[in-house]
C-alpha cells in the first residue's frame, strides 16, 4: 500500500498565492487553511479545471478549530506555515 503524503498550507495570504497553485497543479494533495476562507476561494478559481485542493477554516485562537486542524494532519503530512511571525511558535508546537 503506498502512502501520500499531503500537504497543509497554513495562511493564504499575498505570499502564498504562487505556491497553492502550484501544488494544486502539481497534483500535491493540498488543504489550504486560513482563519478566512475568501483568499483561497479566490486562489481555487485561477485553477486549470483538473487542479483541486480543499479549503478549510483555521482559528488559532479557538480550541475547536485547532482540534479540527489536528485531527486532519497525518504523520506523513507536511505542514507549510505561512503565517505571521508572531504565530509561528504556536503554529510549531500543534505541529509538533
Amino acid at each position: 500500500m503506498t502512502q501520500t503524503t499531503a500537504v497543509h498550507w497554513v495562511g493564504a495570504g499575498l505570499a502564498s498565492g504562487s505556491g497553492i497553485i502550484s501544488l494544486a497543479e502539481a497534483g500535491v494533495a493540498l488543504t489550504v487553511w486560513d482563519q478566512t476562507p475568501d483568499r483561497a476561494e479566490m486562489l481555487r478559481e485561477e485553477l486549470s479545471p483538473n487542479a483541486t485542493m480543499d479549503i478549510c477554516t483555521l482559528d488559532l485562537a479557538k480550541s475547536v478549530s485547532v482540534a479540527e486542524f489536528m485531527a486532519k494532519v497525518e504523520p506523513n503530512d507536511v505542514i507549510v506555515s505561512m503565517l505571521p511571525a508572531a504565530l509561528q511558535m504556536q503554529m510549531a508546537e500543534i505541529a509538533l
